[in-house]
C-alpha cells in the first residue's frame, strides 16, 4: 500500500473514489442487464433488509482503522516533539562546560540534526532499514560521555547532557519504529470488501424500481471511496498526505547553528 499512501490527498481521494464509481457502474450495468424491467424486484426487497447490517459493518471497520491511523499520526508527532525537547535540553545543558567543550558538543548536535533532516527523514516510511543519522548520533554520544569523565566538567551539566542524549537516542528509535508501523492489511482488505458489498447491495435494491433509481447509490459510493482514502492517507505518518512535520527539529537546528545556545551569545 506504500505506493498509494505516498500520493497527495486529492489524488488518493480521486483514485479510491474513482475505483468505487467504476465498480458501481459496471455492477449496475451487469445487474440490470441480467434482471431487466423489474424482474429482480424480489431480490431488491431482500437486499434492502441487509443495508443496515452492511452499512454498520463498514462503519465499524473503517471507524476503527481511521481511529488507529489517526492515533498513530498523533503519536508520531508527540515523539518528534519529545525528541526536539531532548535535543533542546542537551544544548542548554552544555552551556555549563568550558567554551571549547561547548562548541564541540553543539557542533556535534548540529551535525546530528542536519543529518537527520538531510538523510534520515527521507528514509522514514520506506522499506529499507533507516541508517540516516546513526553515525552522527554515535559521535554526539561519544563526545558527551568523553567530556563527562573530565574532572573540570560540572556534574550538573554532565548529568543533564547524558540524560538528554539517552532520551534523544530512545526517541529516535521510537520514531523509526513508528515510521515502520502499518495498519493491518487484513482489516483494510476486509473494509474494502465490506464497502464494495455495501455498494453492490445498494444497487440491487434499485431492481425494485429500475436503473433510473441508481442515482441513490451515488452518496454511498462517494462515502465508501472517501473513507478508504482517509484510512490510507493517515496510515503513512512519514510518507503520506498527513506527514508529520519535522519543523521542531529543523527549527532547533537553525537555533544551534546561529549560536543561540552558546553561553557567550547573550541568549
Amino acid at each position: 500500500m506504500s505506493l498509494l499512501t505516498a500520493l497527495p490527498a486529492l489524488a488518493l481521494a480521486l483514485v479510491l473514489t474513482g475505483s468505487c464509481v467504476l465498480f458501481a457502474w459496471l455492477f449496475n450495468r451487469w445487474i440490470h442487464a441480467r434482471y431487466p424491467n423489474g424482474k429482480g424486484a424480489s431480490y431488491g426487497n431482500t437486499a434492502s433488509s441487509y443495508m443496515t447490517a452492511l452499512g454498520s459493518l463498514f462503519a465499524i471497520l473503517t471507524g476503527f482503522l481511521i481511529n488507529t491511523a489517526y492515533v498513530g499520526v498523533r503519536s508520531a508527532e508527540d515523539i518528534v516533539a519529545r525528541e526536539a525537547a531532548a535535543a533542546n535540553r542537551l544544548a542548554w545543558g552544555a552551556r555549563g562546560l568550558p567554551s571549547a567543550d561547548v562548541s564541540l558538543i553543539q557542533e556535534d548536535l548540529a551535525a546530528y540534526l542536519a543529518a537527520l533532516e538531510r538523510t534520515e527523514w527521507p528514509e522514514l516510511g520506506g522499506s529499507d532499514p533507516v541508517e540516516g543519522a546513526a553515525v552522527e548520533l554515535n559521535e554526539l554520544q561519544r563526545q558527551i560521555f568523553t567530556v563527562g569523565v573530565r574532572d573540570y566538567a560540572p556534574q550538573i551539566s554532565v548529568d543533564s547532557m547524558q540524560a538528554a542524549v539517552e532520551e534523544l537516542g530512545s526517541e529516535r528509535r521510537s520514531r523509526i519504529t513508528a515510521a515502520s508501523a502499518e495498519i493491518p492489511f487484513e482489516l483494510f482488505a476486509l473494509s474494502v470488501i465490506a464497502g464494495l458489498a455495501l455498494i453492490a447491495n445498494a444497487i440491487v435494491v434499485t431492481l425494485r424500481n429500475g436503473p433510473k433509481d441508481g442515482i441513490v447509490t451515488v452518496g454511498i459510493v462517494v462515502v465508501v471511496g472517501l473513507d478508504l482514502a482517509l484510512i490510507l492517507a493517515l496510515s503513512g505518518p512519514f510518507d503520506g498526505p498527513f506527514e508529520v512535520d519535522p519543523e521542531p527539529l529543523t527549527a532547533l537546528l537553525d537555533e544551534v547553528r546561529t549560536g543561540r545556545f552558546l553561553p557567550w551569545s547573550g541568549s
